[in-house]
């Protein structure tokens, strides 16, 4: 991880949480058209395009008087959508009782497990995987997606 992200989620976090949004990733990196910085934000009631304008000039004001980022850059500020990747508690919290594809550490190596959300807490994640029950800790956990189904 770039070492700019901790300064820069520090910064933008205050605005974020004055208008009751949740950061839900955030990423500086090197694509084919130059540096981007990502911020993908979340609120229950959903992000709509005048709201991710609004944290745009909001976070483009803050970095250009704090300039964490010394170079040129594009900013990109939207929702994550439904292909969102899960990575807190809250984010399975939110998604119980939906099915998820899940990479985790095992005890041999990296696992893979599609299941139902049954239950989260602080550390863990219950799922129900064909039929049997796994918990699996957060940290363990490398992805999480939901599986739309159609």
């Amino acid at each position: 991880m770039d070492p700019r992200t901790d300064r820069i989620k520090a910064l933008i976090s205050p605005i974020i949480d004055d208008l009751g949004l949740e950061l839900v990733e955030l990423a500086l990196r090197n694509e084919q058209e130059g540096l981007t910085l990502r911020v993908l934000i979340y609120r229950e009631e959903g992000v709509n395009i005048d709201l991710c304008a609004r944290v745009s000039r909001e976070i483009s004001r803050l970095l250009e008087v704090e300039d964490p980022i010394t170079s040129a850059y594009k900013l990109e500020v939207s929702s994550p959508g439904l292909t969102r990747p899960l990575t807190t508690s809250r984010d399975f919290m939110r998604n119980q009782g939906k099915k998820v594809k899940i990479k985790f550490a095992g005890r041999q190596g990296p696992l893979t497990s599609i299941g139902i959300i049954q239950n989260v807490d602080d550390e863990k994640v219950l799922l129900t995987v064909e039929g049997e029950e796994l918990a699996v800790n957060l940290t363990d956990i490398h992805k999480a997606k939901l599986v739309i189904e159609f």
